[in-house]
């Protein structure tokens, strides 16, 4: 890899992660991390992206549990209170129709952009037919100087050329318009203690991992003012499982009962742990909000 996706550096990475047979190169510039081989890892993201993949929609069993652990500012709250007054809103790589069903519930004129069909017409069915564009984001034409806001929740780390996404962000952003961002968190601790076991690891379909210094640096170097940066108690069943996996891994303990037993005991611990890292940075999110200059 001759330069950095993230930020355009061109010195040498400052460290190589290896990770599930592939290894994220870590940037000295902006302390983002891109995932290589690159060549190989788009190449399976077709096998990735299946149907299973969006099954947090409807989530059942441990993963309601889970789901239902809500301590953090939910997505519209945050939005409405950097956006003052409703408008245009565009969620980039919708996936499931959560969303962008309470947004518009909420009064929002609501546009969704997803790659997979089927979830395209999932979505349709909530927000219409022309308001769903089915494609990739950097190759679709949309409007320019046309919406109010623009997110991206947990889509970032999956887009091919970071720049050219949030450039193109930029210009379909009307005046004083915000993007909104959630990514997962590169300096997370439950990554650094469990690496392999990480819970929420995905690769290849992550090909990007971000800092605050590189979501920072790439939004003021597109076209934005940053506004707020945070980050949210989310995710707080993180540690458990990666602790499970670790464990699973290590001692041959296969009853299923066992490991649900262990899990709500350890779940308590991981949200303290998750509340501490929240407060130094190294929690399992990143949030970032922004505003076009």
């Amino acid at each position: 890899m001759d330069k950095c996706y993230i930020c355009g550096s061109k010195e040498p990475p400052a460290k190589r992660l290896k990770v599930l047979g592939y290894s994220y190169l870590l940037c000295k510039a902006c302390n983002g991390a891109t995932l290589v081989p690159r060549e190989r890892a788009i190449k399976k993201l077709t096998e990735v992206y299946q149907p299973e993949y969006f099954d947090w929609e409807k989530p059942r069993g441990i993963k309601k549990v889970v789901f239902d652990i809500r301590l953090h500012e939910p997505y519209p709250e945050w939005i409405e209170r950097n956006k003052k007054g409703k408008g245009k809103i565009l969620d980039v790589g919708a996936g499931i129709v959560n969303f962008v069903s309470l947004i518009k519930q909420k009064g929002w004129d609501t546009y969704a952009q997803e790659l997979s069909k089927p979830q395209s017409e999932k979505i349709r069915k909530v927000l219409g037919r022309n308001r769903v564009f089915n494609g990739d984001f950097e190759k679709i034409k949309l409007r320019k100087n046309f919406f109010d806001v623009v997110t991206f929740w947990h889509v970032l780390e999956h887009v091919k050329y970071p720049g050219k996404t949030i450039s193109k962000t930029q210009a379909l952003l009307k005046n004083n318009g915000f993007v909104f961002i959630e990514v997962p968190n590169i300096n997370s601790l439950s990554w650094r203690i469990f690496k392999d076991n990480y819970s929420l690891l995905s690769v290849p379909a992550h090909l990007f991992y971000y800092s605050r210094q590189s979501l920072e640096k790439l939004l003021s170097e597109n076209g934005f003012k940053i506004i707020e940066v945070s980050f949210p108690l989310k995710y707080n069943s993180a540690f458990a499982f990666s602790l499970i996996s670790y464990l699973k891994n290590k001692f041959e303990i296969e009853s299923e009962k066992f490991w649900l037993i262990f899990f709500y005991f350890i779940l308590p611990i991981s949200l303290i742990i998750n509340i501490f890292t929240s407060f130094i940075g190294q929690s399992e999110v990143l949030r970032i909000s922004a505003k076009k200059k």
